[in-house]
C-alpha cells in the first residue's frame, strides 16, 4: 500500500548546532563552582577527616571525575582555599568600609567576622589546616594569612593617612593582628572555652590598648593618630 511518508534522512536532518568555546568554558566553570559547593558541604558533614571518596559521593560523581574537574589534589584544596579566603574578604570588606566608623569598632567587627567565619566552617577551616602540610610545604595556609592581612594592612593604612599619621606602621601592624587573631582562633575553635563575643572583647582590648601605647611611644595621640607637637 502506498504511502506519502518521508523516510527519515540523517544526512538532510539540521546539525544540532555545537556549543561554542565560550560556552563550553562557561559550562566547565559552572560545573567546577558547583562540585566545590558539594565538597564543602561534605566537608561539613563528615568533618575535617573527610576522605575524598565522601566528598566526589556527596558531589554524585566518582573520584577521577571530580578531579577531572577541580584538578588534582592540590589544585582542589587550592580551590577551596580560594572559596574559604573569598567568602572571608566578603565578610571583612562588608564590616570594615565604613569611613564613619569608630577604629575601634572597626576591629572588633574584623576580629569577630573572622571568628564568626571560622565557627561557621570550623570543618572546613580544620580541613584547609589538615592539608597545609601535605600540599605546596603549607602554601595553603600562608595563603589564606597573606590575604586577611593584607585586607587589615590596607584598612589600618587608610585609617592612619586619614588621620594624618604615619602609615608606615601599617604593614607590622596589620600583619601582627592578624598572626595574633589567627593563633588564638586556632585554639580557640579545639576548646571553645568562651563564647565568641567574649573572646573578641578580650582580643580588642588587648590590640587597642597595644596600638594606642605604640601610637603614644610614637609622639601621636591614640584617639587620633595625629603627631603631638
Amino acid at each position: 500500500m502506498p504511502t506519502n511518508k518521508r523516510r527519515h534522512d540523517p544526512a538532510r536532518s539540521p546539525r544540532a548546532r555545537r556549543p561554542s568555546s565560550e560556552e563550553r568554558q562557561e559550562h566547565r566553570e559552572r560545573r567546577r563552582a558547583e562540585l566545590i559547593e558539594a565538597a564543602v558541604a561534605a566537608i561539613d558533614k563528615h568533618g575535617p577527616g573527610a576522605s575524598m571518596e565522601q566528598i566526589a559521593r556527596a558531589a554524585g560523581v566518582t573520584k577521577p571525575i571530580l578531579y577531572r574537574h577541580v584538578g588534582g589534589r592540590e589544585e582542589f584544596v587550592g580551590a577551596l582555599t580560594d572559596r574559604f579566603v573569598g567568602d572571608l574578604v566578603a565578610r571583612l570588606d562588608a564590616v570594615l568600609n565604613d569611613p564613619s566608623a569608630d577604629p575601634r569598632d572597626l576591629i572588633r567587627s574584623g576580629i569577630e567576622a573572622y571568628l564568626e567565619m571560622i565557627e561557621t566552617h570550623t570543618a572546613l577551616y580544620r580541613f584547609l589546616l589538615r592539608h597545609a602540610g601535605e600540599v605546596g610545604g603549607g602554601e595553603v595556609l600562608s595563603q589564606v594569612i597573606r590575604e586577611i592581612a593584607q585586607t587589615t594592612v590596607v584598612m589600618i593604612g587608610e585609617r592612619i593617612r586619614q588621620a594624618g599619621g604615619d602609615s608606615g606602621a601599617a604593614q607590622p601592624w596589620g600583619y601582627g593582628i592578624v598572626g595574633m587573631v589567627h593563633a588564638v582562633g586556632d585554639w580557640w575553635v579545639e576548646s571553645r572555652s568562651m563564647p565568641r563575643g567574649r573572646l573578641a572583647d578580650y582580643l580588642v582590648a588587648l590590640v587597642w590598648d597595644g596600638m594606642a601605647g605604640a601610637t603614644v611611644a610614637a609622639g601621636a595621640t591614640p584617639a587620633t593618630g595625629r603627631v603631638q607637637p
